[in-house]
């Protein structure tokens, strides 16, 4: 059963990166200049409920990672590594969790290392970007965007 989900996982992603390709990743200052809003911490939790997929695409690379929550706070996530010669990916379990001033935050464990993070998720221009609350000292480090369905 798990495998299934994973590789139903990978196909939608599959399908939502290519088209969310054009506007992959954004400067943290033109988040700042141009109006961005943060999600509330009530607007996070509307979107990223459990059963939500969450689809986000690597500034500097494009690949991609596509992954559910789970009721239980778990989720399984699926890698794509888009300039691979062959159809290469990974995957990992991890634990996600909303915070009260409105980040989302992942545990992951791959099969070689953990990943911890939080991120606020940022509106800009139709699109929705994973970056950090205060963007203030980030400069022209570039931000990827994150799809919640």
């Amino acid at each position: 059963m798990l495998a299934l989900r994973s590789g139903i996982c990978v196909v939608l992603g599959l399908f939502t990166v290519s088209s969310m390709a054009q506007t992959r990743a954004v400067s943290a200052k033109e988040l700042l200049e141009n109006g961005a809003q943060v999600l509330s911490a009530e607007e996070l939790r509307q979107l990223a409920r459990p059963g939500s997929t969450m689809i986000h695409v690597a500034p500097s690379t494009g690949n991609w990672r596509t992954w559910t929550n789970r009721e239980d706070g778990t989720f399984v996530i699926v890698t794509r590594y888009v300039n691979a010669s062959f159809n290469m990916g990974s995957s990992g379990t991890g634990i996600w969790l909303i915070t009260p001033d409105g980040r989302y935050c992942a545990n992951i464990t791959w099969q070689a290392e953990t990943e911890k993070w939080c991120r606020a998720v940022w509106r800009y221009k139709g699109g929705l970007y994973s970056a950090p609350l205060d963007l203030g000292k980030a400069g022209t480090t570039m931000y990827g965007l994150i799809e919640i369905r």
